[in-house]
């Protein structure tokens, strides 16, 4: 026997002693989490782009993805019967605030992404002095980033009427119907909106307002499971770039969750968050927590002194961006 043949039958010896030693590991194996979601916004999107893509199963997780409305994460979260939440900001630091062992990990909206959409008798936010302007409901998002909105274009929210109104579908249909003179919006809604006549009165993504629909967790839970977390955090930065680069899927995902057929409106939608909203990397900075803060400390003084830092843990995001170069 030659030394050639020998040296090659010892190493397909050797390699079936390792196949043999390395267990199999299919998806009843994987670790199991379970995370949300709340609500029709393409914001979402780079959640459910990474979901249809198979890449929390790629990372080795196995991911039970629910939509779950936003008024029910928190508990459902700080009860263990959800591990990852996808939420915005407020709801998280008026949690924390009170106690709620929260923490923010990354963030897959880092400004607004709502559109101030009026009546075409609204010219300038000026006009809406003395109008209508719809809400979902007082205390939330809707109240703070609308209020922010109008100050930042000399409008005192005194001096408009702020109605609650509900969903998104119940403002538009108020806007229709000229119940309100305006509300906040996001696409595919702003679009269908401006066909039938309305228009953007202020445009909150382009202006790069900070803000924060964050992905979060009970922190005792992120640490003693620090590699669940590292897997899911890099299959979502992975995510995010599938989602820049590849629109056709991206669309297809969309179209897919917000149960909307044309095509057009979907590349638009796309458009506008690939553009003005979707981060390379998903970091998270005070700044975008702080978003509306002053204004819910008036009414919970947990906030007044509240350091929304300590809610912060990007090592997660750079250890994610350190495999991949993306480093700030």
């Amino acid at each position: 026997m030659s030394a050639l043949v020998r040296r090659c039958r010892v190493a397909v010896l050797a390699l079936m002693v390792l196949c043999m030693a390395t267990p199999h590991v299919d998806a009843a194996d994987l670790p199991k989490i379970v995370v949300t979601w709340g609500g029709a916004d393409v914001a979402f999107a780079p959640i459910w782009v990474t979901f249809k893509a198979g890449l929390f199963a790629k990372h080795g997780l196995d991911v039970d993805l629910q939509y779950q409305a936003s008024t029910v994460q928190i508990p459902a979260l700080l009860s263990g019967d959800v591990q990852i939440i996808t939420l915005g900001g407020p709801e998280l630091v008026s949690a924390a605030a009170a106690g709620a062992d929260i923490v923010v990990l990354a963030t897959v909206a880092p400004v607004y992404v709502y559109v101030l959409m009026a009546s075409n008798t609204i010219r300038t936010p000026a006009d809406l002095k003395g109008k209508a302007v719809g809400i979902s409901k007082f205390g939330d998002t809707s109240e703070i980033e609308t209020k922010d909105a109008l100050r930042r274009f000399g409008v005192d929210p005194k001096d408009v009427t702020i109605v609650q109104i509900g969903s998104s579908s119940n403002r538009t249909v108020a806007l229709l119907s000229g119940a309100i003179k305006a509300t906040l919006l996001s696409p595919p809604v702003t679009l269908q909106v401006e066909s039938q006549g309305f228009h953007p009165l202020v445009d909150l993504a382009k202006l790069k307002v900070p803000a924060a629909l964050t992905v979060s967790a009970k922190r005792s839970w992120v640490n003693s499971h620090r590699e669940v977390v590292q897997r899911y955090i890099d299959a979502l930065i992975e995510g995010i770039a599938m989602e820049k680069r590849d629109k056709s899927f991206a669309i297809g995902v969309i179209s897919d969750f917000m149960k909307i057929t044309d095509q057009q409106l979907i590349a638009s939608t796309y458009d506008f968050y690939a553009k003005e909203v979707l981060p390379a990397v998903p970091y998270v900075r005070p700044e975008q927590l702080k978003s509306g803060l002053a204004e819910l400390a008036k009414t919970n003084p947990n906030l007044k002194n509240f350091d929304v830092s300590t809610m912060i843990d990007n090592s997660f995001v750079e250890n994610a961006a350190r495999k991949l170069n993306l480093l700030r």
